[in-house]
């Protein structure tokens, strides 16, 4: 019979202890959920909806499900998640640490502005930034951040002042985490490019403390419309659109740009920047560089491959400025009044302000080019300044050198070309990689038809010739930067013809020119 007590004791006191377990658990959850959206703003400045909580206080499990934290003072949603969860360790905060065992976010999204130096975000990092100095340096937080992961997320970005619209989607992030007394943290990441094509996965590695990283990424047929945004900042006018593919393995400090070690492969593809989508100045199909190891500290650069293929560039002359001025403002100035504001972040201008600082170190740094080529060169030149319109171009052009190494006595680069209507013309320079300003250059142009340049002798003669042809060759030696050379430049059965009478033409006696010179063979 005493039996039968206890274990009807045992039975009913599980019973109340369970019921009181889910009396706890239903009760604080809609009593955190209510005090969350009562002081909201009180906590964060901000309004927070949600539509529910579950926390169990016996587990350290919480749950939030649809959070929405709205902008300082706006309806607009700063962040959202359709889901939240975190295991909190309850038994190491006997202990003094703080353990979050597992946090998720379930399709996050967050929307970045900026404008100058100031972000939407900005109020809350000022909220939220430490006012205790009470704490003493050997006194460190104790908090592990175990095992994050994120799932489908999604970043807007808009920068006011340039301005810039982008975001990226299909976000996905997990890492092992990190504990209060490693100061490493390691993880993978992708995402996909939201306005355009493209992926971008891979894997980091950061110390904390001496700001080292380590990130291997590769990237798939990335639309780099993002560019273009800068570029609008910079251009009066103009499109830009290329693709980005690359397997690459960087490392380097946080602290030291010069610093970055870069392995593998880069190319752009598809390139085109010009006044419109039908008109380009400058294009190429593909550029790949295949990079063995850049390491400007240890200031050595080896490169096995560098190869451009069908680059088109136009060149155009007007009355007062060319295609690139009314593009850029003359002399540069839009580029210029970008520099000029320090509050502006432009990320073509932050790139080429790196590769001009890696330039700078170039010749004293050891170098190796195991292949350079360009293929299929297409160089436009188009003169409106004129009183009739000049036009040449240089396609196919070519330049190749093989094994383009500093250690080398002597280094050989050879160009050929075709000219248009008519032409053609080649070139080979030597070069002394020990000191750049000894080389060799032997060059050619032949069968190029005098008729060609009838739109300067009218300009600034006012007789055109009727037939002709120019042949130029030469030979330089330039040894520390003073230049020997031997120049022929050769007019083959010349003829003047009539003169042109327009208003704006110079004029010389080219006929009088033309017997004298016959005359004299």
């Amino acid at each position: 019979m005493p039996k039968k007590r206890f274990r009807k004791f045992l039975i009913v006191t599980f019973i109340v202890i369970a019921v009181l377990v889910v009396a706890v658990i239903l009760l604080i959850s809609p009593v955190a959920k209510n005090y969350i959206e009562k002081n909201d703003e009180k906590l964060t400045g901000r309004q927070i909806e949600l539509d529910w909580v579950y926390i169990n206080p016996f587990t350290g499990y919480a749950h939030i499900r649809n959070l929405k934290v709205f902008e300082n003072g706006s309806n607009y949603i700063f962040f959202s998640a359709k889901g939240i969860s975190v295991n909190v360790s309850l038994l190491k905060l006997i202990s003094k640490v703080y353990e979050i065992s597992h946090f998720s976010l379930n399709e996050p999204k967050l929307r970045v502005i900026q404008n100058g130096n100031k972000f939407n975000f900005s109020d809350l990092m000022q909220r939220f930034s430490s006012k205790d100095e009470r704490r003493k340096p050997d006194e460190p937080l104790r908090l592990n951040l175990l095992n994050l992961e994120i799932t489908d997320g999604e970043v807007y970005y808009n920068d006011k002042q340039t301005p810039i619209d982008y975001f990226v989607k299909e976000m996905h992030f997990e890492s092992k985490g990190k504990k209060w007394d490693i100061d490493t943290l390691s993880g993978s990441y992708a995402l996909t490019s939201g306005p355009g094509s493209g992926t971008m996965k891979g894997h980091f590695f950061f110390d904390m403390k001496k700001k080292d990283y380590k990130l291997n990424t590769i990237i798939q047929n990335f639309d780099l419309k993002l560019v273009e945004q800068y570029m609008k900042d910079l251009a009066n006018y103009g499109q830009l659109r290329a693709i980005l593919d690359a397997n690459l393995q960087l490392s380097g400090n946080l602290n030291d740009s010069m610093s970055l070690t870069t392995k593998g492969r880069l190319a752009i593809s598809d390139f085109h920047f010009g006044k419109s989508e039908k008109e380009d100045y400058v294009s190429f199909d593909k550029l790949v560089f295949k990079f063995v190891e850049l390491n400007p500290m240890k200031r050595y650069r080896i490169i096995d491959t560098v190869l451009l293929l069908h680059p088109v560039m136009k060149y155009e002359k007007y009355d007062s400025l060319d295609n690139i001025q009314l593009m850029f403002g003359e002399k540069g100035e839009n580029i210029n009044s970008v520099k000029a504001n320090p509050e502006k972040f432009n990320l073509v201008l932050m790139l080429a302000d790196y590769i001009q600082a890696l330039s700078k170190t170039f010749k004293n740094d050891y170098f190796k080019i195991n292949s350079f080529a360009i293929e299929k060169a297409d160089f436009m030149f188009n003169d409106y300044s004129l009183s009739e319109k000049f036009s040449m171009s240089l396609y196919p052009l070519s330049v190749e050198a093989d094994s383009i190494d500093k250690k080398r006595d002597l280094i050989t680069i050879k160009m050929k070309t075709l000219i248009h209507p008519h032409g053609a013309a080649s070139a080979q320079v030597k070069v002394y990689p020990e000191n750049t300003g000894n080389f060799d250059l032997s060059y050619k142009f032949e069968d190029i038809p005098a008729t060609m340049f009838n739109p300067y002798l009218i300009s600034y003669t006012s007789f055109p010739l009727d037939r002709g042809t120019i042949e130029l060759h030469g030979n330089w030696n330039v040894e520390d930067s003073v230049i020997s050379s031997e120049n022929h430049f050769v007019v083959i059965d010349p003829r003047a013809s009539e003169k042109v009478r327009k208003k704006d033409n110079k004029w010389i006696p080219m006929p009088l020119i033309d017997v004298v010179c016959a005359g004299t063979g």
